[in-house]
């Protein structure tokens, strides 16, 4: 079962480097279109409709249709809350680690 906070879909959706340079192109240069993203990307338009509608699935950005183009923009709240979960688990791993060399290096000693 996966938690109702779990960033899942997050990182479903940041798993193609496509997907990645997406969301690294959209944090540096703001809305762009999905012509835009496709040129830099080198793949086709319907490719990159494909990406971006997984990403916003997954609620990492915003389309926007506004006459024939199609306008993306990062949803930042979604990454933070990936982050915040990739925190959570660094300090977790963090301490039992820290714990399991105490206990090891007080083992020795014994």
């Amino acid at each position: 079962m996966v938690n109702k906070g779990s960033p899942t879909k997050s990182f479903r959706a940041l798993g193609s480097s496509a997907r990645t340079s997406i969301i690294e192109r959209l944090s540096r240069e703001g809305t762009l279109t999905t012509s835009d993203l496709s040129k830099t990307l080198r793949i086709s338009l319907p490719a990159t409709l494909k990406h971006t509608k997984i990403l916003e699935q997954a609620g990492l950005i915003q389309r926007e249709k506004r006459n024939r183009a199609q306008y993306c923009s990062i949803h930042p709240e979604k990454l933070d809350q990936a982050l915040e979960w990739l925190l959570i688990q660094k300090i977790f791993w963090d301490v039992s680690l820290s714990r399991l060399e105490k206990h090891i290096t007080y083992k020795k000693h014994i």
